[in-house]
């Protein structure tokens, strides 16, 4: 189906005032049309301290032949970067071959955007997971804003989603804005702080596929 209009409307839905007392926030791309990847590892014992695991959004996965998931955790050495830690890391899968692969992208890549600490169970402030990614070689979805949340309305930040291109000049998904440094929100019901904005450039242009 094929979006031909956006228009704004009424609605009696739920709205939150984008208004937070925390000062620091990170603006992250959304990487387009791409396939959710965890990789993690559990400390459970001295027989077998190490358990590596492979998931896509909602299945473990068996290591199998031309896996996709499972070559990324090969191409950039999970199983070594996280070895005799109790973590997961999740990012997306995206490139050649995966959703249409919007970016252009010759090869697939992982980009991740999280890092989560399964004994403490707690999600690593953004620079530790900045650093994490980096000190392992891990490439991290980009990063378009550090600072304070600048939006005052709900029209300016959609405006901001709208501005966004990958690379190649394709109409950017949207961005996902969270606190740099971890927090909860009362209105997500004690979840993570967390905004996302998806692009209406990007809805007229692909319409929902």
């Amino acid at each position: 189906m094929k979006i031909k209009s956006i228009q704004k409307i009424q609605s009696n839905s739920k709205r939150y005032d984008l208004t937070t007392s925390s000062e620091n926030f990170v603006a992250n791309n959304i990487l387009v049309h791409n396939s959710s990847s965890t990789f993690y590892n559990k400390v459970e014992n001295i027989v077998d301290p190490n358990i590596f695991g492979v998931c896509s959004r909602n299945i473990d996965l068996k290591e199998t032949e031309g896996n996709t998931y499972w070559n990324m955790a090969k191409k950039y050495s999970l199983q070594g970067v996280l070895k005799d830690k109790n973590l997961s890391l999740q990012g997306e899968t995206h490139g050649a071959g995966i959703q249409k692969n919007k970016l252009g992208l010759k090869d697939i890549q992982l980009a991740a955007f999280d890092v989560f600490d399964i004994k403490e169970y707690r999600y690593f402030d953004y620079a530790e997971m900045v650093d994490f990614c980096d000190k392992n070689n891990i490439p991290r979805v980009p990063t378009i804003y550090v600072g304070a949340f600048k939006w005052k309305t709900v029209d300016e930040l959609m405006e901001f989603a709208d501005s966004q291109n990958y690379d190649n000049g394709t109409p950017c998904e949207g961005v996902v804005i969270r606190s740099v440094k971890e927090m909860k929100s009362e209105a997500m019901k004690g979840g993570r702080m967390a905004i996302k904005a998806i692009s209406r450039r990007f809805l007229l242009t692909y319409g929902k596929e």
